[in-house]
């Protein structure tokens, strides 16, 4: 997905910058050290970034899958970012990554996450289980992501499958209907990776072009 909006901006004549959380996504290491805080910092770090090293004064962020829940954590950390945030693309975001984690496990499985100190999770990125310590959840619930969400000032674009079984469209629904203003919500005949819905997509990057 990443790959295929970078190359659909470069195209259009357009910046865009892609990295990977703390190397998580598709690198070589894993979810060890990873935590909405860091990853929150890691965004923060970026937006500084481009904001000191090209002409430009205000960014894009394009988020697909727990990214959501990234923005969401670093809007609430640092809320002086958003000002420089035009719009906003989510595309199958999971706005409450912990939340959507919770929801899958079965009764007990929570506690037994807490005494063993990690549990083992599927990385959809990469289609591989990897060890997700408990400190993610300890750091998750400092954030209250719904009240980001809320706060929110800027135009927002949402493609998200209705045949999602990794990050549920109801979820998405609950959050949208948090929000006091209008939002451009797109759904469509696809699971979690929108291969089918890519088509959507590119046609919301474009503005509506083909």
């Amino acid at each position: 997905m990443a790959i295929k909006l970078a190359k659909l901006q470069f195209d259009l004549g357009n910046v865009f910058y892609r990295f990977s959380f703390r190397w998580n996504g598709k690198s070589d290491l894993d979810f060890s050290t990873m935590t909405l805080s860091t990853q929150a910092e890691d965004i923060k770090n970026m937006v500084d970034y481009i904001l000191d090293n090209s002409n430009l004064d205000t960014i894009i962020p394009v988020c697909y899958s727990m990214w959501a829940s990234s923005l969401l954590a670093a809007i609430q950390k640092y809320p002086e970012i958003e000002k420089y945030f035009e719009k906003y693309f989510f595309f199958a975001p999971s706005f409450d990554f912990l939340e959507n984690r919770k929801k899958k496990m079965w009764d007990g499985r929570m506690q037994e996450w807490k005494e063993n100190w990690y549990v083992e999770v599927k990385n959809d990125a990469r289609g591989i289980i990897e060890k997700l310590p408990y400190f993610f959840v300890e750091d998750a619930e400092e954030y209250d992501l719904k009240k980001a969400f809320e706060s929110l000032k800027k135009p927002m674009t949402i493609v998200h499958g209705n045949e999602d079984d990794v990050v549920p469209i109801e979820a998405t629904r609950d959050f949208i209907s948090l929000w006091k203003w209008e939002i451009d919500f797109h759904e469509v005949n696809d699971g979690h990776k929108l291969v089918k819905g890519y088509r959507k997509v590119k046609e919301v990057v474009l503005g509506g072009e083909n």
